[in-house]
C-alpha cells in the first residue's frame, strides 16, 4: 500500500492528552500527523450552546493551577511548556456538603481551602474530632511527597525503594489499604468520614474499594491548593492548544478515524484511516483508549502482545455520566444557589451511592456545579446555569429501547431537580429556560469514545494509581506506542490527562533522538 503520507509520529485523538503531545512533539522539531474523528479539537474539553446559554461539557474544576507567582503544574505545562497564556477563576470554596440519609444528623457546610480553615469547619461541624483529622490530612501529605517522589523516577530503571521506606514509611504501610480501612485505622468518626467522602466520586470507585493513596493526593491537594475553572470554558484552551500545534507545523485532520494499525514483526508500520489512506510511520500516541487500540486496531491480530490483552482486559472500565444543564432566567443570587460545588448525599453508605450509578435511577450522590457563582461571564446578565452531574454505567442504558429512552432520562432528571430543591431549599423549576439531558449514551455519540466513558479505568486497589507508577516503563507494550488521555497508564481527569500526554511525547522524542544515534 503506497503511503499518502510518511510522518514521525502519529497522534490518535485531539483530546487533553492528545494535544499536549502534539504540541510538544511540534515543538522539538517532530514531523507530527493528528488525526481527530470529530470535527473540533477537545474532546469532552470543550462546551456548547442552547439559546442564550454556553454550557461546560464535562469539566467541573481543574486542578494544578495555582497562581502566577507559584505556578502548578498545569499552569507550568501551559504558559512554561506550551507557550499558551490564559486566565484562570479560583472556585470559591472546596464544596458545600449537604448530607442527610435518614439516619445520621443533616450535615450542611460550606466547606473552604486551606488546610487549616478545612480543619476547622469540620471542628465546628463534628466537636472533638480535631486531632484525628490532623493526623489524617498529615498522611495525605506523606502520601504527596512519596507519589511526587515516585513521579520524578519513575523513569529509572532501578528506584531507590530503601530511600521510600526510610522517607515514606506510613505511606508504605496505607499503600495496600482502602479509604475505608484507614478511616477505621484512625478512627475517623462517621460523621467526619460522611464529610470527607463528598468528594469521593471524583475517582469513580467506591471508599470500600479505592486504594488510600489516590484519594489522599486528590483530597489533600484540592485542600490546599485550591482549584480553579478556565475564562471562556475548556474549549477555549483546547482551541488554543490547536493554534499552537499548527503554528509549529503540526498537522491535523478532523473528521478522520483511525481503522488500522499496521505491524510487522513487532514493529509499527503505519495507520490506515476510515477513506482508505496509509500514512506511514513508526510511532504513536493514542489518545483513544487501549482498550480499542490492542482489542480492535492493531493488524494483524498475531501481532497484539498476550500480556498487553492480558493486562488490559483485566482492569475494569470505568464511568461515565448523566448531566443536566440547566439554563435559568434568574440570577444565582435571586433563586438563592450557595456556593460553586453541591455535592448532596442521601444515604450512610459511599457504596450504596456506587451501585446507584448503576441503575437507571436518580443518583444517591449528585454533583450540583453553578458556574455562575465563580465568574461573571459564565452567563448572560439576569440568568444563571447550573449542572447536574453524576456518574453512570453505560451497562445501564443497553437494553433501553428507544421509544422508551427520552422518558427514562427525563424522569431522572426531574427527580434528581426535584431531590436538590428538597435538600438545599430552592425552587428552580419555574427559572428553567433550557435544559439539555447528556446520558452515557450521549457521551458516546459525541465523542466516539468507548462507551462514552469519561474515567478511563477503575481504580481498584491492585490496578492503583501507585501500582500503575510503579509499572509503568513494564506496560510499554509495543515499541513506539505510547498512551495518552484518561486511559493512560495514570488516571482519569483533566489534570493526569494534561500531562500523560506531555509525557508521553517526550518519551517519543526519547526514542527519536536515540534511534538517530545508532
Amino acid at each position: 500500500m503506497k503511503p499518502v503520507r510518511e510522518v514521525d509520529c502519529v497522534v490518535i485523538g485531539a483530546g487533553n492528552g492528545g494535544l499536549t503531545a502534539g504540541v510538544t512533539l511540534a515543538q522539538n522539531g517532530v514531523k507530527t500527523l493528528m488525526l481527530e474523528q470529530h470535527n473540533i479539537p477537545g474532546g469532552y474539553a470543550s462546551s456548547f450552546t442552547r439559546g442564550r446559554f454556553e454550557f461546560e461539557v464535562a469539566l467541573h474544576e481543574i486542578g494544578g493551577i495555582g497562581t502566577k507567582e507559584h505556578p502548578g503544574e498545569i499552569r507550568d505545562l501551559f504558559e512554561n511548556k506550551l507557550g499558551l497564556f490564559m486566565d484562570w477563576h479560583q472556585v470559591p470554596e472546596a464544596y458545600r456538603i449537604i448530607s442527610d440519609d435518614g439516619i445520621h444528623p443533616r450535615l450542611d457546610g460550606m466547606m473552604p481551602f486551606g488546610i487549616e480553615n478545612y480543619i476547622n469547619k469540620v471542628e465546628e461541624m463534628v466537636p472533638g474530632c480535631r486531632e484525628k483529622l490532623t493526623r489524617l490530612l498529615a498522611l495525605c501529605k506523606e502520601v504527596i511527597d512519596a507519589i511526587n517522589y515516585l513521579a520524578e523516577h519513575q523513569a529509572d530503571e532501578e528506584m531507590d525503594l530503601g530511600y521510600l521506606v526510610m522517607n515514606f514509611s506510613n505511606f508504605i504501610k496505607t499503600a495496600g489499604y482502602t479509604v475505608d480501612e484507614v478511616y477505621e485505622a484512625l478512627e475517623i468518626p462517621v460523621d467526619v468520614q460522611r464529610i470527607l467522602n463528598a468528594y469521593w466520586s471524583y475517582v469513580g470507585t467506591s471508599t470500600k474499594n479505592m486504594g488510600f493513596s489516590i484519594y489522599g493526593l486528590m483530597m489533600y491537594t484540592l485542600i490546599s491548593d485550591g482549584a480553579y475553572v478556565p475564562d471562556h470554558f475548556s474549549h477555549y484552551y483546547t482551541s488554543a492548544l490547536e493554534k499552537i500545534y499548527r503554528a509549529l507545523g503540526g498537522e491535523l485532520w478532523f473528521n478522520t478515524r483511525v481503522e488500522k494499525i499496521l505491524m510487522k514483526n513487532g514493529e509499527i508500520q503505519g495507520i490506515v484511516t476510515n477513506r482508505g489512506e496509509f500514512i506511514k510511520t513508526h510511532k504513536i500516541i493514542s489518545n483513544a483508549s487501549p482498550l480499542l487500540v490492542y482489542n480492535h486496531l492493531i493488524e494483524p491480530k498475531s501481532e497484539v502482545p498476550k500480556q498487553a490483552l492480558k493486562n488490559i482486559n483485566a482492569r475494569k472500565p470505568g464511568f461515565s455520566c448523566f448531566v443536566i444543564y440547566l439554563g435559568l432566567d434568574k440570577t444565582a443570587e435571586e433563586l438563592g444557589l450557595e456556593g460553586y460545588s453541591t455535592m448532596l448525599f442521601t444515604t450512610e453508605s459511599v457504596d450504596e451511592a456506587y451501585h446507584s450509578y448503576e441503575k437507571l435511577e436518580a443518583s444517591k450522590q449528585p454533583n450540583v456545579i453553578c458556574l455562575s457563582n465563580v465568574y461573571d461571564g459564565a452567563n448572560k446578565p439576569g440568568t444563571s446555569v447550573l449542572a447536574f452531574c453524576f456518574l453512570h454505567d453505560p451497562n445501564a442504558w443497553k437494553d433501553v429501547k428507544p421509544e422508551e429512552y427520552f422518558d427514562i432520562k427525563e424522569k431522572i432528571a426531574k427527580d434528581t431537580i426535584e431531590q436538590y430543591e428538597k435538600l438545599a431549599g430552592v425552587k428552580i423549576q419555574d427559572a428553567i429556560e433550557e435544559i439539555e439531558i447528556a446520558t452515557p449514551v450521549t457521551m458516546a455519540e459525541y465523542t466516539g469514545g468507548y462507551n462514552g466513558i469519561v474515567y478511563g479505568f477503575e481504580q481498584d486497589p491492585w490496578d492503583s494509581l501507585i501500582a500503575r507508577m510503579m509499572t509503568f516503563n513494564d506496560e510499554k507494550y509495543i515499541k513506539g506506542l505510547e498512551m495518552a488521555g484518561g486511559f493512560s497508564m495514570f488516571v482519569h481527569g483533566y489534570q493526569f490527562s494534561l500531562l500523560s500526554g506531555e509525557i508521553a511525547a517526550q518519551s517519543i522524542i526519547k526514542q527519536l533522538k536515540e534511534e538517530d544515534h545508532e
